[in-house]
């Protein structure tokens, strides 16, 4: 009420020194001598920045509230702004009055003048008042919305609502996680000798049996041909100390040798036995070995890259391997679960809140690095028995099916632990969650239809668009989900199924 009749009153002042200046504008038309005579000069003091400071307030003022200026208030402000320009008079010349002036004249003009410096501080109270005004108004020190909301402020606002209720979800834990071969094997000679032959691509699929190297084998048949002759002649051998046995036991039976003679004969046959066997083991060794020339894959998997090709000389076992063959199909799938995570894990479970089958029945789901859902789910097969004391994490794998080759080892994957699912859960759309300096909060509407402050605890992000409320909302709430920029607490609104 008392800023209503503040600014009549200005209005009332704008009124009066418009109406003399226009007088004055008049006379100053039919007597062309008026000018010079007298001059209301602005001079330099603290009238240049309130009359710049009412400038720019007016047109701020215009520009929230669309209002119209008053035409005297308006020439103050062109007044100010040229004024920050430079030095300027409002009716001619500063200097002395001419003493032939006529008393009327100068009578008006200084009322003109008198009216304008008393005006000057009134504007700037005025200036406060609406200040005060516009500000008490809209305590939220923006403008008015003028298509954003209903024509009177006690009108209750449409809003959407979303019930809140308890459901059971996955419980979605996702980790980061990497792949790696089910099987790492390095490709090693077991005879020494000469590679001559190379019988694949680097980095091709090869099947397990396949032959990769060739070693000069002409050595090895050699070796193989000695020993075929030594059992050769060591049967020889042993069919002459076979003979001659036979002959000592006949002559034994007639009593015509002696016993020593009978004895050194029977020796002699199973040395030659003895011989026969051993140079047959050094034919089915000299096979081996010969075999051994001809390295095969001994997996199905990806072979590397080659580290000792045709022409070089290698040596059998030690040193660094010919190639490295790695076993992608089936696939592991390496992640760390934090000792938090585990801890967090466990206590829901013994509380309650989470369901887990046993660990053989968790699956696995695969996200790849451009967000694509790997096709096949894999299985848990082992978890670490202890903690890294480096990491603090323990270490889980799964093997997942690789038909196609599509995952290769070293890949960053995403790994959803499918299966267990959290219970009694409340999820509330993102929207609207507001975030405060003071912590996360939602709009309820309350018994007497109306706007309040609910604080809450944020749990998991869910599904992409909803959060998981810890604590703070209950089920049956009517939580508002749109025109959250326009509602205050305690303001009456009309709740709509969202």
């Amino acid at each position: 009420m008392i800023v209503n009749r503040s600014l009549r009153s200005i209005c009332n002042l704008c009124n009066s020194v418009h109406a003399c200046v226009l007088e004055a504008g008049r006379a100053k038309l039919l007597n062309g001598r008026i000018q010079d005579r007298l001059s209301l000069s602005i001079s330099q003091t603290n009238f240049d920045e309130i009359l710049h400071g009412i400038s720019l307030y007016t047109f701020q003022f215009t520009l929230y509230t669309n209002n119209k200026v008053h035409p005297t208030v308006y020439f103050l402000c062109l007044l100010a702004r040229r004024r920050r320009r430079g030095n300027i008079l409002l009716f001619g010349n500063t200097g002395p009055t001419s003493m032939s002036d006529s008393s009327p004249r100068k009578t008006a003009l200084s009322t003109v003048g008198h009216l304008v410096r008393r005006g000057i501080p009134l504007l700037v109270l005025g200036g406060v008042l609406v200040t005060a005004y516009y500000y008490f108004e809209h305590e939220d020190g923006h403008a008015p919305a003028h298509d954003a909301g209903p024509s009177h402020p006690t009108d209750p606002i449409p809003v959407s609502v979303f019930p809140p209720k308890f459901e059971t979800i996955p419980l979605g834990g996702k980790f980061l996680g990497q792949t790696e071969a089910s099987q790492v094997i390095e490709v090693r000679a077991r005879v020494p000798g000469h590679i001559v032959q190379r019988n694949f691509q680097e980095g091709q699929l090869v099947q397990q049996g396949a032959k990769l190297f060739q070693i000069d084998s002409r050595p090895y048949e050699v070796e193989l041909l000695q020993a075929q002759a030594s059992l050769a002649r060591a049967e020889a051998i042993l069919n002459q100390a076979e003979v001659s046995k036979r002959r000592q036991e006949t002559l034994e039976q007639r009593k015509a040798t002696s016993q020593q003679a009978l004895d050194a004969a029977q020796s002699d046959f199973q040395v030659a036995m003895a011989e026969v066997q051993l140079q047959k083991a050094r034919i089915e060794a000299a096979k081996l070995q010969l075999q051994y020339t001809t390295i095969e894959s001994p997996v199905t998997g990806r072979i590397g890259q080659v580290l000792t090709d045709v022409g070089n000389y290698i040596s059998a076992g030690g040193g660094d391997p010919l190639v490295t063959i790695r076993k992608v199909d089936p696939i592991y799938v390496r992640f760390p679960i934090t000792e938090h995570e585990m801890l967090k894990f466990r206590r829901q479970v013994s509380e309650g809140d989470v369901f887990a089958p046993p660990t053989e029945d968790l699956e696995l789901e695969i996200t790849l690095a451009d967000g694509t859902i790997y096709p096949y789910h894999g299985r848990i097969n082992f978890q670490d028995v202890q903690i890294d004391q480096n990491t603090g994490t323990m270490v889980v794998r799964g093997s997942v099916p690789n038909t196609n080759g599509d995952l290769m080892p070293g890949q960053f994957i995403h790994t959803t632990v499918l299966g267990p699912k959290r219970l009694n859960v409340i999820r509330v759309p993102q929207v609207a969650v507001r975030q405060t300096p003071t912590g996360a909060s939602v709009y309820v509407i309350n018994n007497d239809q109306k706007v309040e402050t609910r604080p809450v605890e944020l749990g998991d992000w869910s599904d992409g668009d909803t959060w998981i409320i810890e604590s703070g909302l209950h089920e049956g709430d009517k939580v508002i989900v749109d025109r959250l920029m326009m509602l205050r607490p305690g303001m009456p609104v009309v709740p709509s199924q969202g």
